[in-house]
């Protein structure tokens, strides 16, 4: 009997053993440094940064992996105690954000540290309205955008600042019409057609 008592002390002794190790396991060290920098390369203090696990997550704005940080005066933000996942990072100051730069990691490794350097970029919107129960096809610098569908009005975000030449063109039709404008610093280009 006291070899059964023992045997079972013994077994209880290893599972604490076991249990305990394997917490310890489960702390992750696994770290991401972003690094937000202008176009000319300047460290940008005071910038927002939301961390995200999807792209789709990020662009509603919804399901933070942590609070918001703000950059500090290196520009730097850091995020410890991660899961070994692919991360999405949106940030922002003023009108500068990086939706035209890096906005992702590769799959974070377990246990290792991750230094990423994310250029943000003035932006702007551009609205665009189609008036006409016709169908267009809309190029944006001579590159095809969408084809918008009769009374159709959109807003894309995010546009680089800079002058642009907007040209829609009837589908089945003959209707060909230029605009040409400029999107600044967080404002809105907003092109009505025919």
């Amino acid at each position: 009997m006291k070899k059964v008592k023992s045997s079972w002390l013994v077994l209880l002794l290893i599972m604490i053993c076991i249990a305990a190790c394997s917490k310890e396991d489960q702390t992750s060290t696994t770290s991401l440094k972003i690094r937000l920098i202008d176009s000319k390369g300047n460290s940008l203090s005071g910038a927002e940064v939301m961390l995200y696990v999807s792209s789709y997550d990020m662009e509603l704005s919804q399901n933070q992996v942590r609070d918001k940080q703000v950059s500090d005066v290196n520009g730097e933000v850091s995020y410890s105690g991660l899961e070994a996942a692919k991360y999405y990072w949106f940030a922002q100051i003023d009108c500068l954000n990086n939706m035209n730069g890096i906005i992702t990691t590769d799959k974070l490794t377990l246990n290792n540290g991750k230094v990423v350097t994310s250029t943000l970029s003035e932006t702007g919107s551009l609205y665009l309205k189609n008036s006409s129960p016709s169908q267009y096809d809309i190029f944006l610098d001579g590159t095809y955008l969408m084809t918008a569908d009769g009374l159709y009005e959109c807003t894309y975000k995010y546009i680089l600042s800079g002058t642009y030449t907007i040209m829609v063109s009837q589908v089945g039709g003959s209707a060909t019409k230029s605009f040409k404008g400029t999107i600044s610093c967080s404002e809105t280009l907003s092109i009505t057609y025919p």
